[in-house]
């Protein structure tokens, strides 16, 4: 953790609070998607923590140079892309997603998006990461994206506790 920024702990912190809120929701119905999002959030955090995406961006790049293999980088870095984006995609539809799960279903899809970013910035195409790592106020683009997913999980799981909360819902029969 030493080192991390500021915006990399905040939203590290971010996600394991929202992990913790989508845990309390893993016992009702739609309950396996949000252990799922837990999961995927605790992931996220400690990649982000343990500066993972640095230093395997910084492993790659030694070993790309060292191989001679630096300059051709763009032959593995766009296949790598389609490859863990369809990954990701396959996983997405996997998901268990329902309509009958709105908020569930819209946290999945959002969790799936942190997930497609981390890998965007893992990969660093220069034309992504230019995008990217534009500045907003103090933060970067990707900060804004990051803060925009993780809220929209976070409303997802506190509307599905309110919800459930609710003592004047209908049951259903």
């Amino acid at each position: 953790m030493m080192g991390q920024s500021v915006p990399a702990i905040a939203l590290s912190a971010a996600y394991l609070v929202t992990a913790a809120l989508a845990v309390l929701n893993s016992g009702r119905r739609g309950g396996g998607l949000w252990r799922r999002i837990a999961l995927l959030l605790a992931l996220l955090a400690l990649w982000r923590l343990m500066g993972t995406q640095g230093w395997l961006m910084q492993s790659l790049r030694g070993w790309s140079q060292s191989n001679a293999l630096y300059e051709d980088r763009r032959l593995v870095q766009v296949p790598m892309l389609y490859l863990a984006l369809g990954l990701l995609y396959l996983a997405g539809r996997r998901g268990g997603l329902s309509l009958r799960r709105p908020r569930a279903t819209t946290a999945w899809v959002a969790a799936m998006g942190l997930v497609a970013l981390a890998i965007l910035r893992a990969i660093s195409l220069h034309g992504t990461d230019a995008l990217l790592y534009q500045p907003v106020g103090p933060l970067h683009l990707h900060h804004i994206i990051d803060i925009a997913l993780c809220a929209t999980i976070l409303a997802c799981a506190l509307l599905a506790r309110l919800r459930a909360a609710d003592p004047y819902r209908r049951k259903p029969s």
